[in-house]
């Protein structure tokens, strides 16, 4: 985290990209839709995560990736884990333990998916200008300096995670 030249799950309102811009994360696709999907409603789920520290913010980018790789931004979920579960009760995470973050609060968003596009999700931690970087001490993030970075942020996804994403067939007539 204390890396400023890095940037991870940067903000832009800019919808419509010619590619995937945001490199950093993990990028998960889907295969190509063999017909035009539904996407109604917000995102939930939740990620098994193990941290060395206790704290860290979470990032996720869903993206529509039509088949001439032109990308459109859906929506973009930032969740502080330590609040993730009641957002009016701090729970800070216990470094190098195995912890379930529920995704909630999630913006709810629409759009067709055209036939032949995929969904990317790009997952990452927040760090970006535009953010208040969460160095995982356990301060109040407000009060942490980039000193309490001292040691790299090491983060294990695990496997067993889940994100669910509201999508069904498209079927214009309504039916």
């Amino acid at each position: 985290m204390r890396d400023r030249k890095e940037i991870r799950n940067q903000d832009s309102w800019k919808i419509i990209n010619k590619k995937l811009t945001d490199p950093n994360g993990l990028i998960f696709i889907s295969k190509p839709f063999d017909q035009a999907q539904q996407l109604a409603g917000n995102l939930n789920g939740y990620f098994n995560v193990a941290i060395n520290k206790k704290d860290v913010d979470i990032g996720l980018i869903l993206y529509e990736v039509k088949s001439n790789g032109e990308t459109f931004k859906l929506t973009r979920y930032i969740s502080r884990a330590s609040y993730a579960s009641d957002m009016s009760k701090r729970e800070l995470l216990v470094p190098n333990h195995k912890t379930m973050i529920p995704i909630i609060n999630s913006t709810m968003t629409a759009k067709i998916i055209e036939k032949g596009s995929r969904l990317a999700v790009v997952l990452n931690v927040n760090k970006n200008s535009g953010a208040e970087v969460n160095m995982g001490s356990g301060k109040r993030v407000s009060d942490e300096t980039i000193n309490d970075a001292d040691s790299a942020l090491k983060l294990k996804w695990f496997s067993d995670s889940e994100l669910r994403i509201p999508l069904s067939p498209w079927h214009p007539s309504g039916t």
